[in-house]
């Protein structure tokens, strides 16, 4: 019992309501297909962790409706009239291969990790800058960041 205090003590999963857009997991993926099809409507909520998924547009339901919240992620539009998310905070890091990785919480509530160059800010004039959030926690913790 103490192992799964211990994982639930710092769990939050996400919620969603009706009308939300999602993506869904692909179980079988091709090596070089998407990871994840969609966007999908909740139509509504079945239980605390399962919801029922349905149809928008050109995207297909090729699965069963009902889906767990782990095989869902938040469809954020990537268009112009889209809404601006802001970062509430950035939480931890981590290094990678790849670069360093960011623990960010967004202003909708939503935790996600982002790669540094996510976190560019750019001006009305074309300059680029380091978002304000990072920074701080960049000097905080003591982590050099290129300009």
């Amino acid at each position: 019992m103490k192992q799964k205090e211990a994982y639930d003590k710092g769990r939050k999963e996400p919620t969603y309501k009706e009308g939300d857009k999602v993506w869904a997991r692909v179980h079988e993926p091709v090596t070089f297909g998407p990871k994840r099809e969609g966007p999908y409507i909740i139509l509504d909520k079945i239980t605390k962790l399962n919801y029922r998924l349905g149809e928008i547009g050109k995207a297909k339901l090729r699965r069963h409706p009902i889906v767990n919240v782990k095989h869902i992620a938040r469809y954020r539009a990537k268009t112009e009239e889209a809404e601006e998310l802001t970062v509430d905070k950035v939480i931890s890091h981590r290094e990678t291969r790849r670069g360093p990785r960011f623990k960010v919480r967004w202003a909708d509530g939503e935790t996600t990790e982002e790669p540094l160059d996510s976190f560019v800010d750019v001006l009305s004039d074309g300059r680029k800058r380091w978002n304000k959030q990072l920074k701080t926690y960049a000097k905080k913790n003591g982590i050099r960041i290129q300009t």
